[in-house]
C-alpha cells in the first residue's frame, strides 16, 4: 500500500509550472513531448526532447527545464545524454556537445554551425574527459580532452558517414553502429562486418548492448534483433520469434539479465527464453513508436516516445509525466497580442490564452468554440478576437463568451482569414472558396467569378477606414464600403511587388504596408518583400535594404517604436529604416531555430512569434517571446505566486465506506486572487495504480464544487480519489463494501 501512495504521490506531482526570470531577453515555451534520450545520476532523471533538456528529481518529481535561453545548448533537439567524470555530456541535433557539471556551469566543447543537418547520435566516455562521438550524416569523431581527430569514410575504413551508436566493451573494445555495417576498433586495427563478409543480416546498425557472458546484442531498422557471440549471428525477427516488427530503435540491458527492446510496435523484454510484448493497449506506453529506454537505479523501466514518457516499476504502469514547459505541444498556425503582456495562440489542441503567467486552453469540450483546429485570429479594434477554423465554423470571443458562425457558406471549408469592417460587418476568407459576408442576418458568398478580385484563395483580410482589402495569390482587391466597388493591385498596375500578399498591417503613423512572398507566378519567381500604400499606389521596399534578401518570409508586425519584426526562414529580422536592420539567428542568438511562422508584437514590445523545430523527429513548434530591453509580462510588479493548502482542498468524501455511490467535494481558491479559470482534474485509482474514472478534466473558476461518483461496475475494495490544480495536488482513500 505504501508502494501505491508514492506512485499516485509521485505521478500527480509532475504537473508544475514553468518559472522563468522577468527580465531576461527570449522565453522559449518548447513543445517537450518527443522523448529522443533518457540517462540517471542517481537522484535525476535525464531526460532529452525536441524541447530541450528535462531535469526531474527521482524522489520529488520537481522538473527543471533547460534549453538555449538558459543554458549553452546549440540546439533544443537532444538526440543523446551521457553521464561521465561526474558530469554530464549532451549531443544536439545542431552537431553540437554540450557539458553540463551539474552545478549550473556550461561549456559547449564542440559546435559545428555549419552542420544544421547533423545530429550528434550518441556519445561514449573511456574516462579522463575522452570521449567517442556519433553522428548523423559526419562520420565519427574522437576527443582526447583537449583536440579532436575525425574519421570520414575517405580517410578510414568507416564504412558510412551515418553512426548511430557507439560501445565500449567490457575489454575496451570499440563497436560502433553506422549505416554501412559493424566496425569493431580494438587499438589502430580495425575490422567491419557486413552483410557481404559476413553472417550479419543488415548494414544499418541503430544500438549495442553486451550481456553478461560478452555477446553483442544490435538493434536493426530491417532485420529484427542480433545476437553476436563472437563467431556466430542469430537474428531473432517477425518470422522466427514473437517480434511484430523488424524495426528495433533501441536495446536497454535489464538488472534481471534480460534485455527490453524499443520499437516502431512497442515494447518487448526478452530473457533470453520468454517474450513479453507491452503496447498501448495492455500498457500506458504513450506511443507504439518506443524511442529511449532506461532501467534506473532503483529498477525501474523509463520509456521515450513520440508522445512522451512512460515508467513501469515491474507491477504497474504510470504515464503522464509533463516533460514540455508549456501545455502547447502541437503546431501553432496563428498569434495575436492583445493588452499589455498577453496573446491568443490558434493550434490543434484548441485556442490557448497566456497572461504571463495563467494558461488557458479553451476547446469545444470544454466551450463554446466550434472547433479545436483553429486556423487564424484576428483582434477587432473593439478588443473582440475572431477565430476562423480548418472546419468551416468559425467564433467571436470577448474574452468571456463565444458567439458561433457556422453556415452552409462556410461550412467545410478552411478559414484563412476574418475581419470586421467599418459597418461591423464579418468578413471570412476562405481557403479557394473565396470571401463570406456576414451582415448580422445572412451570409454572402463573392467569388472571383462575380467580382473583380482576382482569386478565390484567400489568404488575409484587412480592414481599413472606409476599405476592406482582400489579399489572395494572384494579386490584392480593395473593396469600398461606400460605393461598394473594387480595385484589384498588382505588379501590371502597382508597385506591389509580386501578386501573393500573405499579410497586411499598419504602422503607428497609420500608414498600411503588406508582405509579399516571393511567388512563381507561372512564368517567373515575384521579387516579394515589403511594400507600403502611398498616394493610392504600393511603393515597395528593397529586399537587400530591409535585411530580408534571399529570406523566405512569412509573418511581420510592427511595435509601438515603429520597428518592423519580420519572420523568416532563416531568423527574426528587425527592420528599422532603409539600410538599418538587425538580424537574429541561431548563429549569433539564442533564438530556438531559424524557421520561423506568425509573429506578433504586444503593447510593452515583446515580440511573440512561433519558432519551427527542423528536427526529423518532429514537426512540432515553440512559442517564443523575445524583447530586447528584457520581456515584460507583467503590467506592474506582482508578488511571488504562493499556493498554501488553503487556497485548495479536497474533502473525505461521504459516506465512506459507501455503495454504490459517494459524494466528493472539493474547494478550488482564486490564485493570486484572480478569477481565471484554472484546470482541475479529478481521478479515482484502484489499489494497483490504474485509473478506473476520471470524474473531471475541466477548467473551472475559484468555487466549491460536489461531484457524485458512482461505482455500480466496480468490485469492493479500496479506492483512492486524486485532485489536482496546477500544482496542488492531494489525495484521499475511500472503501467500497458491497
Amino acid at each position: 500500500m505504501k508502494n501505491l501512495l508514492l506512485l499516485i504521490s509521485f505521478f500527480v506531482f509532475l504537473k508544475s509550472t514553468f518559472v522563468f526570470s522577468q527580465g531576461q531577453k527570449w522565453i522559449d515555451f518548447a513543445a517537450g513531448n518527443n522523448v529522443l534520450a533518457l540517462a540517471e545520476d542517481n537522484s535525476n532523471l535525464w531526460i532529452g526532447t525536441n524541447g530541450g533538456i528535462v531535469k526531474m528529481n527521482l524522489s520529488t518529481g520537481k522538473r527543471t527545464f533547460y534549453n538555449r535561453t538558459n543554458s549553452s545548448l546549440p540546439s533544443n533537439v537532444i538526440h543523446s545524454i551521457t553521464l561521465a567524470d561526474g558530469v554530464i555530456y549532451f549531443g544536439s541535433e545542431y552537431a553540437g556537445i554540450t557539458k553540463f557539471d551539474m552545478a549550473d556551469t556550461w561549456q559547449t566543447i564542440f559546435w559545428d554551425k555549419n552542420s544544421a543537418d547533423v545530429a550528434v547520435n550518441d556519445i561514449a566516455s573511456e574516462g579522463s574527459g575522452k570521449l567517442w562521438v556519433a553522428f548523423q550524416g559526419g562520420g565519427l569523431s574522437y576527443y582526447d580532452g583537449s583536440a579532436w581527430k575525425d574519421y570520414n569514410t575517405w580517410d578510414s575504413k568507416l564504412p558510412s558517414q551515418n553512426v548511430f551508436d557507439i560501445y565500449i566493451a567490457k575489454a575496451g573494445t570499440k563497436w560502433v553502429g553506422t549505416g554501412g555495417g559493424l566496425v569493431e576498433i580494438s587499438g589502430s586495427n580495425w575490422t567491419i562486418f557486413t552483410p557481404d563478409n559476413s553472417g550479419l543480416p543488415s548494414y544499418f546498425i541503430y544500438k549495442i548492448a553486451e550481456d553478461d557472458a560478452g555477446n553483442l546484442w544490435l538493434a536493426t531498422p530491417d532485420k529484427g534483433v542480433i545476437k553476436y557471440d563472437g563467431q556466430n549471428w542469430t537474428a531473432f525477427n517477425k518470422d522466427n520469434s514473437p517480434l511484430t516488427t523488424n524495426k528495433i530503435y533501441t536495446i536497454e540491458k535489464s538488472w534481471k539479465g534480460g534485455f527490453w527492446f524499443g520499437t516502431a510496435d512497442g515494447l518487448f523484454f526478452f530473457d533470453g527464453t520468454n517474450w513479453t510484448h507491452f503496447d498501448t493497449n495492455n500498457s500506458k506506453i504513450p506511443s507504439s513508436y518506443v524511442y529511449a529506454l532506461l532501467e534506473d537505479s532503483q529498477h525501474r523501466l523509463w520509456v521515450g516516445s513520440p508522445s512522451g514518457l512512460a515508467m513501469y516499476d515491474g507491477k504497474t504502469w504510470a504515464a503522464g509525466y509533463n516533460t514540455s514547459n508549456s501545455p502547447i505541444t502541437t503546431t501553432i498556425y496563428d498569434i495575436v497580442t492583445f493588452g499589455d503582456h498577453s496573446a491568443y495562440i490558434a493550434t490543434d489542441q484548441g485556442l490557448f490564452k497566456y497572461d504571463g503567467e495563467n494558461w488557458t486552453n479553451y476547446t469545444s469540450e470544454n466551450s463554446q468554440l466550434p472547433s479545436n483546429a483553429i486556423n487564424s485570429l484576428d483582434l477587432t479594434k473593439d478588443g473582440k478576437l475572431l477565430i476562423g477554423t480548418r472546419q468551416g465554423s468559425a467564433a467571436l470571443f470577448d474574452g468571456k463568451n463565444f458567439v458561433v458562425y457556422k453556415d452552409a457558406a462556410i461550412d467545410g471549408y478552411t478559414i484563412n482569414a476574418m475581419a470586421k469592417d467599418a459597418n461591423n460587418n464579418i468578413w471570412f476568407g476562405l481557403s479557394y472558396n473565396g470571401v463570406v459576408i456576414f451582415n448580422g442576418s445572412s451570409y454572402k458568398t463573392i467569388s472571383s467569378s462575380d467580382s473583380t478580385f482576382p482569386d478565390n484563395d484567400i489568404q488575409f483580410l484587412y480592414s481599413w477606414g472606409n476599405y476592406m482589402w482582400v489579399a489572395t495569390h494572384h494579386g490584392l482587391a480593395r473593396y469600398n464600403l461606400t460605393t461598394q466597388h473594387w480595385a484589384v493591385f498588382d505588379p501590371t498596375n502597382s508597385g506591389l511587388p509580386g501578386y501573393g500578399v500573405i499579410e497586411m498591417r499598419e504602422d503607428k503613423n497609420k500608414n498600411l504596408w503588406a508582405l509579399v512572398p516571393s511567388y512563381w507566378n507561372g512564368t517567373d519567381w515575384d521579387t516579394g518583400g515589403l511594400a507600403e500604400f502611398v498616394n493610392g499606389n504600393w511603393q515597395a521596399l528593397a529586399r537587400a535594404a530591409t535585411g530580408i534578401e534571399s529570406k523566405s518570409i512569412y509573418s511581420f508586425d510592427v511595435d509601438n517604436n515603429n520597428n518592423f519584426w519580420i519572420a523568416t526562414g532563416d531568423g527574426l529580422v528587425k527592420y528599422t529604416s532603409e539600410n538599418n536592420w538587425t538580424e537574429y539567428k541561431v548563429e549569433n542568438s539564442v533564438i530556438p531555430t531559424n524557421n520561423l511562422g506568425a509573429v506578433s508584437v504586444d503593447s510593452k514590445g515583446n515580440v511573440w512569434f512561433a519558432s519551427f523545430n527542423s528536427t526529423q523527429a518532429s514537426e512540432q513548434v515553440n512559442l517564443c517571446i523575445f524583447n530586447e530591453n528584457g520581456v515584460l509580462l507583467d503590467v506592474k510588479e506582482k508578488k511571488k505566486d504562493n499556493i498554501t493548502l488553503k487556497d485548495y482542498r479536497l474533502y473525505q468524501n461521504y459516506p465512506n465506506p459507501f455503495n454504490p455511490s459517494t459524494i466528493i467535494k472539493y474547494l478550488i481558491g482564486a490564485r493570486n486572487k484572480s478569477p481565471f479559470q484554472q484546470h482541475v482534474t479529478l481521478t479515482i485509482y484502484d489499489v494497483l495504480g490504474r485509473k478506473v474514472a476520471e470524474l473531471v478534466n475541466a477548467y473551472q473558476t475559484p468555487g466549491n464544487y460536489s461531484v457524485e461518483f458512482r461505482a455500480t461496475n466496480l468490485p469492493s475494495g479500496i479506492y483512492f480519489y486524486a485532485l489536482s490544480v496546477g500544482s496542488f495536488t492531494s489525495t484521499k482513500k475511500m472503501i467500497l463494501i458491497k
